[in-house]
């Protein structure tokens, strides 16, 4: 897999967000825009985190309610392994 490079973000999320159940590639694609979004917002600014990661998922044009239901998704999935 090529890197995403930060322009790349808002394009690939659109392209991969819905195939992410039903495509391994679009799941990884995700779970990395994820960890990029994440490590972005952590050198915010902002004092809260919320704050921090909406201003980031603005700036890279990923729809919050789509960047958190991810984040539940693999959290569900992460507690049903163990």
């Amino acid at each position: 897999m090529n890197p995403i490079e930060e322009t790349d973000i808002k394009r690939s999320w659109a392209e991969h967000f819905p195939k992410r159940l039903v495509n391994g590639h679009s799941k990884t694609v995700c779970a990395y825009i994820c960890l990029i979004v994440s490590h972005k917002a952590q050198h915010e600014t902002a004092e809260r985190w919320s704050k921090k990661l909406r201003l980031v998922l603005r700036k890279f044009g990923v729809p919050e309610k789509e960047f958190i239901d991810l984040k539940v998704s693999a959290s569900s999935h992460e507690e049903a392994d163990t």
